[in-house]
């Protein structure tokens, strides 16, 4: 709240700051992102201000009374910091916070077409290869799947009553083994 309150009444929360009060990445350990909507000025140790007089009011909202962007703003803001890797596991934590989901962000792009960040989140969620994780060893796995050939795996499927990690329907392994059914 001091960092914004310190960049005046047109800052907010951005980038990997806001993404850190979302809940869904992890602050940089060396400055607070703040993003300005006016010309400015402000230099202060600590503080990494970015002017952005073109950036729109309704891009802001508040978290606990502090204003930072909106989860999709952040999003896009998190495409200058970060790489596909991260983004991607910044978008999965945030889909189990429901802070966003990546059917709403995929859709929500659609609004801010020729922005940058764009161009490279869409890639990220293509629907044909982007899939939720859990956890850091299925999003690991499935380039090396894709390596190997393989098609692009379901992932939290539930097979015979278990949510299982990832899942290649085409195996057919969802059927339950024969001499287990006449048990």
């Amino acid at each position: 709240m001091a960092a914004v309150f310190a960049c005046g009444p047109d800052a907010a929360l951005s980038h990997r700051s806001a993404a850190a009060l979302w809940g869904f990445a992890k602050e940089h350990p060396d400055y607070i992102d703040v993003s300005v909507r006016r010309r400015s000025e402000t230099r202060l140790p600590g503080l990494r201000c970015h002017r952005r007089p073109t950036l729109a009011a309704s891009e802001i909202t508040r978290r606990r009374n502090i204003p930072l962007t909106q989860p999709v703003q952040t999003f896009l803001d998190l495409v200058a910091v970060m790489g596909p890797r991260d983004l991607e596991r910044a978008i999965n934590e945030a889909d189990k916070l429901d802070v966003i989901d990546a059917d709403a962000l995929r859709k929500a792009l659609d609004g801010h077409s020729g922005e940058s960040g764009v161009r490279p989140l869409r890639r990220i969620l293509d629907k044909h290869t982007f899939r939720l994780s859990d956890d850091e060893l299925e999003r690991l796995f499935r380039p090396l799947a894709s390596s190997a050939s393989l098609p692009v795996p379901l992932t939290k499927h539930v097979v015979n009553e278990f949510e299982v990690d990832l899942f290649w329907p085409d195996l057919g392994l969802d059927d339950p083994p024969t001499h287990l059914v006449n048990a």
